[in-house]
């Protein structure tokens, strides 16, 4: 038995319907879809650029170290009036100009300091506390310049006790320091916790290995 044109025109409207819901739902869907893989992406390209601001970071504080820590050079020796002349020592002025130094020193060590531990904490903002423990042990050993400087600088500035360079305390401190001829522990102390921590960092930066 065949089907009126009545029939026909609602069989076709129910169809139409049908198709059109079927498309909005398929629509909806890959919208949603489309969404997600993009801020999948976008996640994805901005943990890759903040774990690789940190680990430019973890270089250039370990570079800010080694300056820290190797010695003074002639360019950083204060010059002395010859007021500042008559009313001070030899040694005095030694502790004095050191100290300028020094002091110089930490306060660009710092800054880079600063910048490491902004970029830490950008990164724990995007992946968790994973990233500060992994971090840990070379955020640490990064705290170690500036204790031994400001230690040193404790004992040079002590016009009360007057310390002699040659006392057995300034040579103490200062054998801790890094030289031109050999290694040192504070430095590969360092470096070594430096390399640790930037392995974690290989997998959101799409390499392998560090080297």
């Amino acid at each position: 038995m065949g089907l009126d044109a009545a029939s026909i025109a609602i069989y076709v409207s129910v169809v139409k319907d049908g198709v059109v819901t079927l498309a909005a739902a398929v629509t909806a869907s890959i919208a949603i879809y489309g969404l997600r893989v993009w801020k999948r992406d976008l996640v994805g390209k901005e943990v890759y650029e903040v774990m690789k601001e940190l680990v430019y970071q973890s270089h250039s504080i370990s570079k800010a170290a080694g300056i820290c820590m190797y010695p003074l050079g002639a360019s950083e020796a204060r010059v002395f009036t010859d007021e500042e002349r008559i009313h001070t020592t030899a040694n005095e002025r030694v502790f004095l100009s050191e100290s300028d130094a020094y002091r110089a020193r930490l306060e660009v060590y710092i800054k880079s300091f600063q910048d490491f531990r902004d970029s830490l904490l950008r990164a724990r903002v995007l992946l968790g506390a994973k990233v500060s423990k992994a971090f840990r042990s070379y955020e640490a050993a990064l705290m170690s310049p500036m204790a031994l400087i400001n230690d040193y600088l404790a004992v040079i500035d002590d016009r009360i006790n007057a310390p002699h360079p040659q006392s057995e305390e300034v040579i103490r401190l200062r054998s801790l320091f890094a030289s031109f001829d050999g290694e040192n522990e504070i430095l590969n102390s360092i470096y070594e916790a430096r390399e640790v921590a930037e392995k974690f960092s290989l997998p959101y930066l799409h390499r392998k290995s560090i080297r």
